[in-house]
């Protein structure tokens, strides 16, 4: 009797967890459906995949696959607890890694690299040739200014055993191919390596490089292109409470805080800057309102726009077009005495006439800035390009 009362309570349990299966997946499936798209993230500090658009081209090349796949992930109903769930998890396990994040030394949450495929390159680099095709019979001088990430010049702060992408084989082989268009190459991997151990180049909870980077980064810039580099400035602290992507994103180190610093000339130079998007003006690179907002790093400019022009009151007559991401933020504040004008181009972002913005402008100097998994992983600049 007791034995048929057991067998009788397994079927009920049995029974129960198949239910209980079938009501979540229909749940999720429901959130999927239900539920709005979101077109960003502010825990991640980036942009999400919105359903792609499905077309016989983007069927047969397998694009539409792909970003499905990216989509699914990105909107999958309440993803951020997931996250914090999966890290928190992680870690009563002993796992030093999270959501393609290391738990690194010194406080550091450090993001992995990963190479791109044989075919991802040549399209990431199709879009350098791009515009240097459209710079054919000017005067207009081009430049490279890869940044190497953390996961390259901290790698001693890594866990023991971390797998990492090979960024160094990677910025090599970049600078190899973008000599051969006729695009200069500026190294920061050397004054980097080399830079005193005081000097914090990355932010220990967020991807992005510190305002010391940046300045280290300029400096260079400068020695390479051998331009002026007599301007002094003084150190100031934006924020003591920044709490970056990396840290939101893992789920990892979610108590710890950053500071964010900006160096400002001792003789400041006159400007106004223009978001052309937005049709909206400013007498400053700062938005000190994104300080009272999760993505704090967005106080410079306040954040990534399709296109940002910088008008100066300097000597000098040239005019630089910036191609870059989120890493130019910081940087390009420092360019500001150096040219009449700057134009900021995000290709993620813009969809004007890139051939036309140039000439309309009269650029006199191209300059590509990225991170290393930026330019590995972002395709928007041969977008941006193809015909």
């Amino acid at each position: 009797m007791q034995k048929r009362k057991d067998k009788i309570n397994r079927k009920k349990y049995h029974s129960i967890l198949v239910i209980a299966a079938i009501a979540i997946v229909v749940l999720l499936d429901a959130g999927m459906i239900l539920m709005p798209d979101h077109t960003s993230s502010d825990m991640e500090n980036r942009t999400l995949q919105t359903f792609p658009k499905l077309t016989f081209s983007t069927l047969v090349s397998g694009k539409f696959e792909s970003e499905f796949e990216t989509y699914i992930a990105d909107q999958f109903p309440f993803r951020n607890k997931w996250i914090t769930l999966e890290s928190t998890v992680s870690r009563m396990m002993g796992k030093t890694e999270s959501n393609d994040i290391f738990l690194a030394k010194g406080g550091y949450l450090i993001q992995n690299f990963h190479t791109p495929s044989d075919e991802q390159y040549a399209s990431l680099l199709e879009g350098y040739k791009g515009i240097a095709k459209l710079t054919e019979g000017t005067d207009i001088t081009l430049n490279a200014m890869i940044v190497p990430t953390a996961v390259n010049i901290y790698s001693k702060k890594l866990p023991f055993g971390a797998v990492k992408g090979d960024q160094k084989a990677f910025l090599t082989q970049l600078q190899s191919d973008l000599a051969a268009s006729g695009i200069n190459w500026i190294d920061l991997s050397e004054p980097f390596a080399a830079c005193d151990k005081a000097t914090q180049l990355y932010y220990r909870t967020d991807h992005h490089w510190t305002s010391d980077a940046a300045l280290l980064a300029y400096q260079t810039y400068n020695k390479t292109l051998g331009l002026n580099d007599s301007t002094t400035y003084s150190k100031n602290i934006l924020s003591d409470s920044f709490k970056g992507t990396l840290s939101a994103s893992s789920g990892l180190r979610t108590s710890e805080t950053d500071e964010i610093y900006a160096y400002l000339p001792d003789q400041a130079t006159d400007y106004t800057v223009s978001l052309t998007a937005e049709n909206t003006k400013s007498a400053s690179v700062f938005d000190v309102q994104s300080l009272s907002t999760k993505s704090q790093y967005n106080v410079f400019f306040g954040g990534n726009h399709p296109e940002v022009v910088i008008d100066s009151a300097s000597e000098s007559k040239k005019v630089l077009m910036v191609f870059k991401d989120s890493y130019a933020n910081c940087f390009v504040p420092f360019l500001i005495p150096d040219y009449a004008r700057i134009i900021m181009i995000d290709p993620r972002y813009y969809t004007e006439d890139i051939s036309e913005t140039i000439q309309s402008n009269g650029v006199t100097d191209i300059l590509f800035l990225y991170n290393a998994n930026t330019a590995a992983e972002d395709h928007s600049l041969y977008q941006l390009t193809a015909e």
